[in-house]
């Protein structure tokens, strides 16, 4: 029976070398932590337990045995009082000084009694395949007791612990509950070999449970970072799985199968589960990553899926043009697509202050999360510190967690060349589930497109303003032409005004009751057309200070410029032919454009009038261009060639040329509307009379200057 005996002394053994080298790691880990010296003693006393099961399994006398289960029993007693400390402190619960005075009162106690009596192990006899192994003492059940009771307040309170948490910090107790629970669990078995009470085979390979025990105790201290526990134990149990059928089948044939084996090969029957081993083990590392990716596929669908949302939703980032816009997509897409409690984003500005935005939640009440930071915050330094890459809310400093309010989630900031231009605060996720290394890979992939796109919106903000104040410096430009214009044309209606007026004055038709009518009647007359000037530029006035894009029909607008006209195109013998392409696109227009028409076809009829010809025609043609993109307007007239005419602006290239003593403000109106729809209106004109008017209409391409954010995107 000596396989028994190498058994319980392997089992011994491996505890003891495995916890006197994790007691090590631990403390060498952090000497300086209070929690890494605690347990540190906790795994030095397992060990101590591990080398007295080891010396007890080979013990072959009686006075060996009592000096092995003396050492046994010494471990066995510091091992509660060490692992209760530990537990209270990383729970960072007090424990009264009276309650841990008697703990450790009742262990010296207890270490006396079993270094100088025999109370609880005495007469070794041969039992359980063992030479000489220790029976019970008349105390042996009160230390059994006091060992219960001290494990079983600790994992309670780790339990507890364990339940009251969150995020990284509840997983890492879970680690370290069920490793301590396996451990304890395994280990506690031993008790019974002071009785005659034979469980082989739990006794000694349960004792393997106290290793596993350690080996999780350790990765959960040591490491803040952890893998979801159920991950970690289907990654072991498919690696177990696995390489049990790899090493197993080649050892089988040679153990089982040898006989046969030779019989068939004779002298070089071994080749045979050398080559399976081969074979086999050539094959495991393929077949374990295989089995292991279908079932995390499995395990980690809801997780595999949000995270292909989001890496999508990063290279899609960029074409939003509006910054308000963008954040509010990204906290609303962001926290559904991963399922968080809460979530918002605060927005770097160029006072330095980042202002909260967008506040989510979909459980409880949102969280006190101040709304707003100055740059010089300590948790803003928090974030320069980590590099951009996102920080677990258990990582920042708990003087600033405490300030935020923010008892769990995550921190994703958006750095740009080193400039934090905002970051992504999101809660924990509704499931309770840990965020994993995945998806910090994937929340700093985001990041990065996130920062990407801010500055894009940002330096489209910038053009707009940009752009505004070269629009605006263009129209007190345009304003002082038109004025030149404007004072031109409204002369040249004083000028006919004042020649009545002063005969009227002289009295000259004092005894000429119808030349004095027909003197009212062009003083009246010209005032009307006076009024009319002045009306459209007081429109233009009025409707441009809107910049919103409303849709429109180019059809419409010409039908409505055309109606409006109509009594004067008839009373002056002007015919209107329209050949418009049926069913041309809405457009996105200002409420300007509706005058454009106006203007152009009341400088035609001006000219027409100003200098009547035989053929009075207004043509117009609109169709769709051939890349679909732009509408085609050409609006011709029979009116003078604007070519030989002076221009009377001060620019020499300017457009706004007049053809009849009136008209060159409309025209000069119509220029600048065009131009508010990123159009130019152009002219060509004919050496025996007539000009067509030229203008392309974007459909799709809208003004920078737009404030209508809906349509602009």
């Amino acid at each position: 029976m000596k396989w028994i005996i190498y058994s319980f002394a392997a089992a011994g053994f491996f505890t003891f070398a495995g916890s006197l080298i994790t007691a090590i790691f631990i403390f060498l880990n952090n000497p300086r932590s209070k929690i890494n010296r605690l347990f540190s003693l906790f795994v030095a006393s397992v060990s101590i337990y591990g080398f007295g099961f080891f010396r007890q399994a080979l013990s072959s006398t009686p006075s060996q045995e009592m000096v092995s289960i003396k050492i046994l029993l010494f471990g066995t007693i510091l091992i509660p009082i060490f692992f209760l400390h530990a537990i209270y402190a990383i729970l960072n619960k007090k424990i009264s000084k009276p309650i841990l005075f008697t703990v450790y009162l009742t262990a010296t106690i207890f270490e006396i009694i079993n270094l100088f009596t025999d109370f609880f192990a005495r007469d070794p006899i041969p039992k359980f395949g063992l030479q000489c192994l220790f029976q019970a003492g008349p105390l042996y059940p009160v230390i059994a007791a006091y060992f219960a009771v001290c494990i079983s307040v600790g994992l309670w309170q780790l339990f507890i612990g364990y339940r009251n948490s969150i995020g990284v910090e509840r997983n890492r107790l879970k680690y370290l509950f069920f490793g301590m629970l396996a451990g304890f669990s395994g280990g506690s078995v031993g008790f019974l070999l002071g009785y005659n009470i034979n469980l082989f085979p739990l006794n000694p390979f349960t004792t393997y449970s106290v290793i596993l025990g350690n080996i999780l105790m350790a990765y959960a201290i040591v490491k803040y970072r952890l893998l979801d526990i159920n991950v970690v134990l289907t990654r072991a149990g498919i690696f177990a799985i696995v390489y049990t059928f790899v090493l197993g089948i080649p050892f089988g044939f040679a153990g089982w199968g040898r006989a046969w084996l030779m019989s068939l090969f004779g002298q070089d029957w071994f080749w045979v589960p050398m080559f399976l081993l081969l074979g086999f083990a050539t094959a495991g590392p393929f077949l374990y990553t295989y089995f292991r990716r279908r079932t995390e596929d499995i395990l980690l669908k809801d997780q595999r899926r949000y995270q292909a949302t989001l890496l999508k939703l990063s290279t899609t980032l960029t074409l939003v043009k509006d910054l308000e816009r963008l954040l509010k997509l990204i906290v609303y897409r962001v926290s559904r697509a991963v399922k968080v409690e809460f979530a918002c984003v605060y927005a770097g500005g160029k006072d330095g202050r980042y202002v909260q935005k967008y506040p989510y939640v979909t459980i409880g009440f949102f969280p006190a999360l101040p709304a707003e930071l100055p740059h010089t915050s300590a948790l803003i330094a928090s974030l320069q510190e980590h590099g951009g890459k996102p920080v677990f809310a258990d990582e920042i400093p708990a003087n600033i967690k405490k300030d935020l309010h923010l008892r769990g989630g995550i921190i994703i900031p958006s750095f740009v060349r080193q400039r934090l231009l905002g970051f992504l605060v999101m809660g924990p996720k509704s499931s309770g589930a840990l965020y994993s290394p995945d998806d910090t890979n994937v929340f700093r992939i985001l990041a990065g497109y996130v920062g990407l796109a801010i500055e894009n919106t940002q330096f489209l903000k910038e053009l707009e303003e940009v752009h505004a104040k070269l629009v605006e410096a263009e129209k007190l430009k345009g304003i002082a032409q038109m004025m030149h214009s404007l004072n031109h044309e409204l002369r040249n209606i004083f000028n006919k005004m004042s020649v009545p007026v002063q005969m009227i004055e002289l009295g000259e038709f004092d005894n000429n009751k119808d030349a004095f009518d027909n003197a009212l009647k062009t003083v009246s007359v010209n005032v009307d057309l006076g009024a009319e000037i002045l009306a459209y530029v007081q429109s233009y006035s009025a409707k441009s200070e809107s910049n919103e894009l409303k849709p429109n029909n180019v059809e419409e607008a010409i039908h409505k410029a055309i109606t409006h006209f109509s009594q004067r195109f008839k009373d002056a013998g002007i015919a209107v032919i329209k050949q418009i392409q049926p069913n041309l696109p809405t457009i996105q227009a200002k409420e300007t454009f509706d005058d454009l028409f106006k203007n152009i076809l009341a400088n035609c009829y001006f000219a027409i009038t100003d200098q009547p010809r035989e053929q009075k025609l207004i043509d117009i043609q609109v169709k769709l261009s051939d890349d679909k993109n732009t509408i085609q307007i050409r609006i011709s007239d029979t009116g003078p060639d604007m070519t030989k005419i002076t221009s009377y602006t001060a620019e020499k290239d300017s457009p706004f040329k007049e053809r009849g003593k009136i008209g060159g403000v409309n025209l000069f109106l119509a220029y600048l509307i065009a131009n508010d729809h990123n159009s130019k209106l152009t002219f060509e004109s004919y050496e025996k009379g007539g000009t067509t008017f030229i203008l392309n209409i974007a459909i799709t391409k809208l003004p920078i200057g737009t404030t209508n954010e809906k349509d602009a995107r």
